[in-house]
C-alpha cells in the first residue's frame, strides 16, 4: 500500500484551489441560471432542496467518506475500504426507495405539499450523494486528488446542463435537476467500479468497528457544518418566506463560494495529518496554510464588498439587489470558515474530535435560537448576522481546542518567514516543473 500520496499537501491544495476556481464559475452560472428563468422563489425552493439534501447525507453515510480517508491514510486495506462503502451504499439505496414508493402512494403520485416533495426529492437523491461521498473519501485516501474533485465538479456540470434544460417547466423544476445532478455522476462513478463490485467482501468485524467509530464521530462534525450553513434555512423559510430565502441564498452561495478554497483544504489536511505520524510537519502546514488564506479570501472579500453592489442585481437581476447587503454581512464568515475547517480537521487527523464536536455545537446552539428570533425582528438581513456570529463562536472554541491539544497558541498573521516559505515552495516546485536544467557546453 505505500506510494499511494504521491503529491505534497501544497501541490494538493494547489490542484484543488484550481478546482475550485472551476467550480466557482459553474456554480456561479448555476446560479443565475436559477435566478433568471425561475426567480427568487424558484432559487428559494432550490436552496431548500440542497438544504435538506445537506442534512441528510451526513445522517445516513455513517461518516465512511472521512473514515475511508483516515483508514487509507493509515495504509488500511483498500479492499475492505472499498467493500464497506459499497455495501453501505447498497442498504442506503434500498431503504430510500422503500420510503420513496411509500411517499408516491401516500401522496397519491405527485406531492401537492411542497415540503412533502422537497423531502422526497431529496430521498430519492440521497443514495446517489452518499456513493458519491463516500468513493471521493477513497479517492483522497489514495492521494487521487484529481478525481476527488472531479466527481464534485461533474456533480454541478450535471446541475447545470439540467437547469439548462428544465427549467422552462417551472419553479419545481430545480428539484429535478438536483436529482439529476447526483445520479449522473454517481453511475459514471458505479460504471467504472463494476470490477472492483464484483470482488465484494464483507470486511472483518473490527475493521468494521473502527471505521464507523472513527466515522460516526467524525461525521458529526461534517453535520455540525452543514446544519451551520442550512438549518436556518429550515428554520426561517415560515417566518420570511421561499422568496425571501431565495435572496439570502445568492447572499450565501457568494459568501460560501469564497469559503471554498478553506473547506477544500481542510479535507487535505485530514488526510495529511492522519498520515503524519508525529503530526508536527502537518502543524506547520497547518499554520502556513491558515494565515494564507486569511489573506487570499480576505483580499477576495474586499473585491466582492466593491463591486457587488453592481455586479449581484447586473447578473441575478434587479429582484435581487438587496442581496448584496446581506453579502456584506456575510463575508466575514467566509473569512473564518477556511480556517475553522483546517483547524478543525488537522484535529479530526489526531483522532482529537470531541473538542470539534463541542465547537460545532455550540455554534448551532447559537443558529437554532438566533436565527428565528432574527427572522421575526430584522428579517432576512438579521438571519444573516446570526450565522456569522455562530462562525465566529465556532472558530473561537477550535483555536481554543488546538492550543489545548499542542500546547501552542495559533497565530493568524501572515509574517516574513511564512513569505519566504511560500516563495521556496514555489521555486522547488516551478524547477520541479521546469524539469532539470541541460549541462552547459
Amino acid at each position: 500500500m505505500s506510494g499511494r500520496r504521491g503529491r505534497s499537501f501544497g501541490a494538493n491544495v494547489l490542484i484543488s484551489f484550481a478546482f475550485t476556481g472551476l467550480l466557482t464559475g459553474l456554480a456561479f452560472t448555476n446560479s443565475v441560471v436559477i435566478a433568471r428563468w425561475v426567480g427568487a422563489e424558484g432559487r428559494g425552493l432550490y436552496a431548500l432542496g440542497v438544504a435538506a439534501l445537506g442534512i441528510l447525507i451526513p445522517l445516513t453515510n455513517l461518516g465512511l467518506s472521512f473514515s475511508s480517508t483516515w483508514a487509507l491514510g493509515r495504509r488500511q486495506s483498500l479492499r475492505d475500504v472499498s467493500s464497506l462503502n459499497h455495501l453501505w451504499s447498497g442498504f442506503v439505496l434500498l431503504v430510500s426507495g422503500v420510503l420513496v414508493a411509500g411517499g408516491l402512494l401516500w401522496f397519491g403520485g405527485i406531492p401537492e405539499v411542497e415540503w412533502a416533495l422537497v423531502a422526497m426529492v431529496a430521498l430519492g437523491t440521497l443514495p446517489a450523494a452518499v456513493y458519491s461521498e463516500n468513493t471521493r473519501g477513497v479517492l483522497l485516501g489514495l492521494g487521487q486528488v484529481v478525481r476527488y474533485n472531479t466527481v464534485q465538479t461533474l456533480q454541478v456540470v450535471a446541475l447545470l446542463v439540467g437547469n439548462l434544460t428544465l427549467l422552462g417547466f417551472g419553479p419545481r423544476a430545480v428539484l429535478l435537476t438536483l436529482v439529476l445532478g447526483y445520479w449522473a455522476p454517481a453511475v459514471l462513478l458505479l460504471l467504472g467500479h463494476v470490477p472492483h463490485a464484483l470482488k465484494l467482501t464483507v470486511p472483518p468485524k473490527g475493521f468494521r468497528q473502527t471505521q464507523i467509530g472513527y466515522g460516526v464521530k467524525a461525521t458529526g462534525t461534517h453535520l455540525v457544518e452543514v446544519l451551520l450553513i442550512r438549518l436556518d434555512y429550515l428554520l426561517v423559510t415560515p417566518i420570511v418566506g421561499v422568496a425571501a430565502l431565495g435572496l439570502y441564498s445568492v447572499s450565501d452561495q457568494i459568501a460560501t463560494v469564497m469559503a471554498w478554497g478553506g473547506q477544500i483544504a481542510g479535507r487535505m489536511m485530514l488526510a495529511e495529518s492522519s498520515a503524519d505520524q508525529e503530526g508536527e510537519n502537518a502543524r506547520w502546514k497547518l499554520g502556513l496554510g491558515v494565515r494564507t488564506l486569511i489573506v487570499v479570501v480576505g483580499v477576495a472579500a474586499i473585491g466582492a464588498a466593491a463591486t457587488g453592489w453592481w455586479i449581484i442585481p447586473t447578473v441575478f437581476g434587479a429582484e435581487f439587489e438587496s442581496a448584496f447587503v446581506g453579502m456584506l454581512i456575510l463575508l466575514p464568515a467566509a473569512v473564518m470558515r477556511g480556517s475553522t475547517a483546517l483547524i478543525g480537521t488537522y484535529l479530526m487527523g489526531r483522532n482529537v474530535i470531541r473538542p470539534v464536536l463541542v465547537a460545532g455545537a455550540a455554534a448551532i446552539v447559537v443558529i437554532v435560537v438566533g436565527s428565528p428570533l432574527a427572522a421575526w425582528a430584522f428579517g432576512w438581513l438579521g438571519v444573516a448576522a446570526v450565522r456569522v456570529l455562530a462562525v465566529f463562536v465556532q472558530l473561537a472554541l477550535i483555536a481554543r481546542a488546538y492550543r489545548a491539544t499542542t500546547g501552542e497558541r495559533f497565530r493568524w498573521v501572515l509574517d516574513g518567514d511564512d513569505i519566504s516559505a511560500l516563495v521556496t515552495w514555489t521555486k522547488v516546485r516551478f524547477e520541479r516543473v521546469r524539469g532539470p536544467r541541460p549541462p552547459e557546453k
